[in-house]
């Protein structure tokens, strides 16, 4: 795409930047912030934490269903690498790897001796990485079939980092369903998240971003992660329904049971023949109870908790979905 830049300011023809070589400013438009997306602003700027009611009996119950249906154990393997040292090396050889040269690998399942067993605080490195009490952790164990059980000797950490994520995974369905988030009072978040700076040429976690600069975003220019955002916003462009949009900042974390989520999308819509006048939108991928690209369900779930929070303290009208698309945000948004 060609590109033409000034010695003052990153500019381009078509309103795509690429590779700037300085530093840009990504202000807010005050006008747009103001007049369109203030209402919504004042609704999600609140900042909540969340308490949770889990049932220890039903996470006892649901997670050794888990690990019984799921737990495999891979055996600990002995991994042998043959080589030939070279007649003369020097010092850098051995520095660079090419002191010898690499012959065969030889793969051999290790079976571990009861003698050479090395002791494991096996419940309370599971309790650790679960943060459930111990107590629990052997309520859990209790519960498993013998056989499952008996994989711990197979590979003790691989079984101990597979039981603790599955424990995490049950917990997590659970808190989603028995979730209350709580107003913090004088907490909110300040519109300056929104003043931000960018460099393609520095920044390696946004050097596949594009920057456009398009007349509904409250800031000057868009930074996008990839071609699904990109075509979404150019949709909301084109759609007179909506009257202002942001692509949430990082700084904006919504706290989760499975950590923290920072949602897509903040929208305001014209009011007419529109269930939600505001909507929270989430792009990462397709919507299943598996969850979106790399979101946890987890994490779906306890927004959908807060943005129910947020209408009650607020008499607001948010909205929060999956949308891939521009169309699939409408079919929850209109009437």
């Amino acid at each position: 795409m060609k590109t033409i830049f000034d010695d003052i300011i990153n500019e381009v023809t078509d309103g795509y930047i690429h590779k700037p070589s300085k530093i840009v400013e990504n202000k807010l438009k005050e006008d747009k912030f103001d007049d369109d997306f203030k209402g919504l602003w004042d609704i999600i700027r609140q900042k909540y934490i969340y308490k949770i009611n889990i049932d220890t009996d039903t996470l006892i119950k649901n997670a050794a269903e888990e690990i019984n249906k799921r737990l495999n154990i891979t055996s600990a393997e002995v991994i042998i690498k043959k080589g030939i040292q070279h007649k003369d090396i020097e010092k850098t050889d051995v520095y660079n790897n090419q002191a010898f040269t690499e012959g065969e690998i030889e793969r051999k399942s290790y079976e571990v001796n009861k003698d050479e067993f090395a002791e494991y605080d096996m419940v309370g490195l599971i309790a650790a990485k679960t943060n459930i009490k111990r107590s629990t952790v052997i309520e859990i164990l209790k519960n498993i079939d013998e056989e499952k059980f008996k994989l711990f000797q197979k590979n003790p950490e691989e079984y101990i980092w597979k039981v603790a994520n599955i424990i995490n995974e049950s917990k997590n369905i659970s808190a989603s369903n028995n979730i209350e988030y709580i107003k913090l009072e004088n907490e909110k978040y300040d519109e300056s998240i929104f003043e931000t700076t960018f460099s393609l040429e520095h920044d390696e976690d946004i050097k596949d971003s594009l920057y456009k600069k398009l007349k509904k975003n409250i800031q000057v220019y868009l930074v996008t992660d990839s071609q699904v955002e990109r075509d979404f916003a150019d949709e909301m462009e084109t759609n007179k329904a909506v009257k202002v949009y942001s692509k949430l900042p990082s700084e904006y974390k919504i706290q989760t049971p499975a950590g923290d989520y920072t949602p897509d999308w903040a929208v305001a819509f014209d009011s007419k023949d529109i269930k939600y006048i505001y909507f929270i939108a989430e792009t990462k991928g397709q919507n299943n109870r598996s969850g979106i690209a790399d979101l946890p369900q987890a994490k779906i779930d306890a927004m959908s908790q807060l943005v129910k929070a947020m209408n009650q303290d607020n008499f607001g009208n948010v909205g929060y979905g999956i949308a891939v698309t521009y169309q699939d945000m409408w079919n929850q948004v209109h009437k």
